[in-house]
């Protein structure tokens, strides 16, 4: 069979990470995963967030959307 382009979404946010793949030939989303991320308040009015968890996060989301779309 012949592969399905598709298109790969990311979006980091400051309370999540959230990945989908599209299909741009029928429009619909065919794989999506979400993972919070955390935001540390070391003192008042200062918000931290760790790189090595978002990219964790990061990482985590795209192996579920791949895992997915291979399943289809």
């Amino acid at each position: 069979p012949m592969p399905i382009p598709l298109v790969i979404g990311a979006d980091l946010g400051t309370t999540n990470v959230k990945a989908l793949a599209f299909d741009p030939l029928t429009e619909q989303i065919v794989a999506h995963a979400s993972r919070p991320l955390t935001t540390q308040q070391p003192q008042p009015g200062y918000a931290e967030q760790s790189p090595e968890h978002i990219w964790q996060a990061f990482a985590a989301v795209m192996t579920e959307v791949m895992a997915e779309v291979n399943q289809q």
